[in-house]
């Protein structure tokens, strides 16, 4: 019984600060982006196009240039992936670690010609992905 609470308490901490950071290598949104902390606040994956959605990715190395590519590739039916928008980034420093933004969901679409459903957001220097992850938009 001990080593089931236990097991639970770490499961629970582990949740909670999943939500706060994220791993090299991955994309974490949300509904905003807190400066002081450089964390995801309200920390989800589904958006409704009413909605705001913020991003935090974190680099698994440095780009080494200052022009980045974020892409967004959709899931569709059967496991079918097609690249649905892709647009040029610029950032300040080659060596960053990562990179975060707000958007309007709205925003978002406009920006990548996108409509309610699933995809993979990416950010690549050339060719290399240094950071992924997945969300939802809703009607």
């Amino acid at each position: 019984m001990i080593a089931r609470f236990i097991l639970l308490a770490a499961l629970v901490v582990g949740a909670i600060f999943a939500g706060m950071t994220n791993p090299m290598g991955t994309i974490a949104f949300g509904t905003g982006y807190d400066d002081g902390t450089s964390s995801i606040q309200g920390p989800g994956t589904v958006f409704p196009v009413s909605g705001v959605i913020s991003w935090l990715g974190h680099f698994n190395r440095t780009p080494g240039t200052t022009t980045l590519i974020r892409r967004v590739i959709h899931s569709g039916p059967g496991g079918a992936k097609a690249v649905e928008g892709a647009i040029s980034v610029s950032i300040n420093d080659a060596d960053a670690s990562g990179i975060y933004a707000n958007r309007t969901v709205n925003e978002l679409e406009q920006e990548l010609h996108i409509g309610p459903g699933t995809y993979t957001m990416q950010y690549l220097a050339g060719s290399t992905i240094l950071a992924e992850g997945t969300f939802t938009l809703t009607q």
